[in-house]
């Protein structure tokens, strides 16, 4: 269940901001609440609070249950995905940096040019399987998320 950039691409939406994260704040304060909150207890992830919100909707509406967020920390504070298991069991990150940014700068029109690392993962909790991936620059991190039920 690897992320791969055609999967990527087609669950991004060019409902991103056009303009620079750290310029343009999407949703106000009680919205970036309430998007931190949706994220945290359906994924068991926790995220900085300095949050930029790109983009938080239902995903398929034939399907409840999926959703997508897009959002923009600042650093210093960073984004740790959970480790993704391989067959052995084994914890690994895997690392496609081209991949990820040319998602964000064609469909957030978005330009990403000291891109310093990224990091995909998936995994499962409270019923819901999740994809994500995380584009770290020297000024913060681009994160996206999907949220799938189980079938």
């Amino acid at each position: 269940m690897i992320l791969s950039l055609m999967f990527v691409t087609s669950i991004i939406s060019s409902s991103c901001s056009k303009e620079q994260p750290t310029i343009k704040v999407g949703f106000s304060d009680p919205d970036k609440t309430k998007v931190l909150s949706d994220i945290e207890s359906h994924s068991g992830m926790i995220l900085p609070r300095n949050i930029v919100v790109l983009e938080a909707r239902e995903g398929d509406p034939r399907t409840p249950g999926d959703f997508r967020w897009t959002i923009y920390s600042k650093a210093p504070n960073r984004i740790d995905l959970p480790p993704v298991r391989d067959q052995s069991g084994a914890y690994y990150l895997t690392n496609r940096p081209d991949d990820a940014i040319k998602v964000l700068e064609v469909f957030c029109k978005i330009r990403i040019t000291n891109a310093t690392a990224c990091f995909d993962s998936n995994w499962e909790t409270n019923k819901y399987d999740f994809q994500a991936f995380v584009v770290r620059t020297p000024d913060g991190d681009y994160f996206h998320l999907d949220q799938f039920p189980q079938l």
